[in-house]
């Protein structure tokens, strides 16, 4: 990359296309995941740039500076679908990785949890009936049980557990 670089240190894209287009470097192909990632941080963050845009609190050199960043973002997110005709594509790689997620599962263990008779965000817990869920610790189980339950967010905290076994 470094004979892509001017004399005043900036990156001379114009040569680096040139030779792109004539096949004389030899670049990775393009992530297939990583574009897609890209493009989506873009669209976070042209989103984010547009509603700062419509705030009155800037003055008007804040403001063009914002617009200016606009317009670099619209650029820029079409930079790995670009480089992608250049090198190529890169895929298959979230198939390998899907390949071995399904096989990890260790650290995770079946619980029984069962709840004292009590009555939390009006949900009634009834000691009688228990809860089998997968969790990797005692905190993750009792969230999960009191999920199941029809409870929600921070009841779990509130729950009386009258017991909790690892299966």
């Amino acid at each position: 990359m470094e004979n892509f670089i001017n004399k005043n240190g900036s990156f001379n894209h114009g040569k680096w296309l040139r030779e792109a287009r004539a096949g004389s470097i030899n670049e990775a192909p393009m992530d297939k995941d990583f574009m897609e990632e890209w493009e989506r941080n873009c669209k976070a963050l042209l989103n984010h740039l547009k509603h700062e845009s419509k705030n009155r609190k800037y003055d008007r050199t804040q403001s063009a500076e914002i617009y200016d960043f606009i317009g670099i973002i619209e650029d820029a997110i079409n930079v790995p679908a670009e480089m992608a005709e250049i090198v190529g594509m890169q895929e298959n790689r979230s198939d390998i990785s899907s390949t071995y997620e399904s096989k990890l599962n260790e650290g995770f263990s079946t619980w029984i949890v069962k709840f004292d008779d009590s009555t939390v965000s009006g949900i009634e817990y009834d000691p009688s009936k228990s809860f089998n869920v997968k969790a990797r610790n005692t905190i993750e189980a009792i969230k999960k049980a009191v999920k199941q339950a029809g409870g929600s967010g921070k009841d779990w905290m509130a729950v009386d557990v009258k017991s909790l076994n690892k299966k």
